[in-house]
């Protein structure tokens, strides 16, 4: 994949280069089926 914010390739199956490449600090990772509810809109 390409990040959106940089143009970086990174891939996105690789947890390691996933958490190595996160700009936003506020976004969580997490297991499950049920996703955790937002604050807000998606921008």
């Amino acid at each position: 994949m390409k990040c959106p914010g940089c143009g970086q390739c990174f891939d996105m199956r690789d947890l390691g280069q996933m958490l190595a490449h996160v700009h936003d600090g506020d976004i969580e990772i997490g297991e499950g089926v049920e996703s955790p509810a937002r604050k807000g809109p998606v921008q």
